[in-house]
Order: C-alpha cells, then sequence, then structure tokens
C-alpha cells in the first residue's frame, strides 16, 4: 500500500509519479482512496491518497525487510 498524506500540489504530483510506476501491479478494478481525519489534540484536518497493489511475489524482498520472523514490524539495520 502506498499513501500520501500532504496533498499540496508538489506531493500530489509525486503521487500521481508513484502511481504509475506501479499500475502494472494494480488491479484493473482498483479504488483510489481518499482519507479525511481530524487530529483529536490540535483540531487540524488532514486528508491523504492511498493504493494497494495485488499481492504478488516480487513484493516479499520488501516485505521481509520490514517484518521479522514473529510478523513484528521493524526498522532493517541498514537505515
Amino acid at each position: 500500500m502506498y499513501t500520501q498524506s500532504s496533498l499540496r500540489k508538489q506531493h500530489i504530483n509525486y503521487f500521481n509519479l508513484i502511481l504509475e510506476l506501479f499500475k502494472p501491479y494494480l488491479s484493473k478494478d482498483f479504488i483510489l482512496k481518499n482519507k479525511t481525519f481530524t487530529d483529536k489534540r490540535t483540531k487540524n484536518v488532514y486528508s491523504s491518497l492511498s493504493f494497494a497493489t495485488l499481492s504478488l511475489p516480487c513484493f516479499n524482498f520488501y516485505r521481509n525487510l520490514f517484518y521479522n520472523n514473529s510478523n513484528s514490524k521493524i526498522v532493517p539495520s541498514n537505515i
């Protein structure tokens, strides 16, 4: 899944670039999700756009970087 939380013009352009790169890995009827939420502490309203790719073996390498053997999310040691 890819999510872009800042919807300023330059970030939307970047989001669209990423979307184009991943189009071969999306289902034909994928849904672009738009989410709006309010921060309870600051009362600021935020928005985000996201899409999810198909679950494909070519992405296992990246999943294995960020999840350990017990399925807990981790920060890789090379970051």
